[in-house]
């Protein structure tokens, strides 16, 4: 059975400190220039680039993915994508690095 939902921003904080976890940057680039979430592996999709899908398609299915983006939103919309292609494990930072207080 999948595991995928939303998190509190405390509960994803537990998720990206286990093992074997890959964290999901989908903010743009003018966006990252702020503040991000420092984790060992982690990669930038930029959502609103064309390029997303495939970025996309070419993850593992059976990785353990942490996503988020700025406010929540665009980050829910590919939790639900990245479910309905059939990936085994993903979590979504509920409302966003801006609810990020770490």
């Amino acid at each position: 059975m999948p595991n995928i939902e939303t998190l509190s921003p405390e509960e994803f904080k537990t998720e990206l400190e286990q093992a074997d976890t890959t964290l999901i940057d989908l903010r743009t680039s003018w966006e990252q220039t702020s503040f991000w979430i420092i984790s060992e592996d982690q990669i930038h999709i930029d959502i609103t680039l064309a390029n997303t899908t495939e970025k996309l398609e070419a993850l593992d299915l059976k990785g353990k993915y942490l996503i988020y983006c700025w406010h929540g939103k665009r980050s829910l919309q590919v939790l639900k994508y990245m479910e309905s292609q059939g990936f085994e494990y993903v979590k979504d930072l509920e409302g966003g690095i801006d609810k990020w207080k770490f």
